[in-house]
């Protein structure tokens, strides 16, 4: 028992030493250019993520739209929202790419799904 508090008080003492060190360590973006700094303040916006959420059922919409002997108007508006949508995309995973830097866009895994299904529709 009185060994298991103390592993408990070591393990807690190591909690808040590595806490103490991570507060006093500066962000890794505070040596950002102004403009990477932007990039980045608007990447990890909450309003990206809601833009690229709207984007994304606007294309699920119109790749629901497509069907059998459409008219070509339909045909070449779809094209160009296709075209439109792709140019978002990769605008999206670019600015995050040099935003987060290679290293830490490829530790988030939903970052390598994104930049694949972009790669992937080009």
């Amino acid at each position: 028992e009185v060994e298991e508090a103390k592993r408990r008080e070591e393990k807690r003492l190591r909690r808040m030493e590595k806490k103490r060190r991570k507060a006093q360590c500066k962000p890794y973006y505070s040596d950002y250019s102004p403009a990477r700094l932007f990039i980045h303040k608007m990447c990890t916006s909450h309003y990206l993520d809601l833009f690229i959420t709207v984007v994304i059922g606007l294309n699920v919409i119109t790749m629901a739209m497509e069907h059998y002997q459409q008219p070509k108007i339909l045909d070449e508006a779809l094209k160009i929202c296709n075209y439109i949508f792709t140019i978002i995309f990769v605008l999206e995973s670019v600015s995050k790419l040099v935003a987060f830097g290679f290293r830490r866009f490829f530790k988030d895994r939903w970052n390598q799904l994104d930049l694949a299904i972009v790669l992937l529709s080009i």
